[in-house]
């Protein structure tokens, strides 16, 4: 495979050379597509003895608008009788320019969606939606067990993550 991308309006192809000779049906292009906003293109060719196919190109790929975005890290603390739950949201894959990982908050406008599963009653209740990353669940029936999961919403998008994973306690 020898693997290309062009940011779209570039007249020029910058190759993704170590992804040259190399027998996967995938190369990694994140670092190569940082600038969530510009759209992109790539294109793939196979080699077999020194024989090349035709270039075969994607279309066009904006990041901000296709990146897929992991569900929220979740962490609960029980405070009394109620539980305090706190978001976090996921990284992207890129780095800023010192180095450091960059939130999807700093691009994307997130509403949290928390829901809680009453494990006797087998049942789910959406108990907030918002913009806040700590939550308070109040009025928990005392000795019962609880799950908590919590998914990312992006409303100009209108596109959710995959929930995350079960938080489960009993209230006190």
């Amino acid at each position: 495979m020898l693997p290309a991308h062009e940011k779209y309006g570039q007249r020029q192809w910058k190759n993704k050379e170590d992804c040259w000779g190399i027998r996967e049906f995938f190369c990694d292009l994140t670092d190569e597509t940082s600038e969530i906003w510009e759209p992109y293109y790539g294109r793939v060719r196979t080699t077999l003895a020194g024989i090349h196919s035709g270039w075969t190109m994607t279309q066009r790929f904006t990041p901000w608008w296709e990146t897929k975005i992991d569900p929220p890290v979740m962490n609960i603390t029980r405070v009394n009788g109620s539980l305090l739950v706190i978001l976090h949201a996921p990284n992207l894959p890129h780095r800023d320019e010192k180095g450091k990982d960059v939130s999807v908050e700093s691009y994307y406008e997130l509403v949290y969606r928390v829901f809680i599963i009453n494990n006797s009653l087998e049942m789910e209740q959406k108990v907030y939606e918002g913009t806040h990353r700590v939550v308070e669940i109040e009025t928990l029936t005392p000795h019962t067990g609880y799950c908590v999961v919590a998914e990312i919403y992006q409303p100009m998008l209108d596109r959710r993550s995959q929930r995350s994973e079960e938080r489960c306690v009993e209230s006190p």
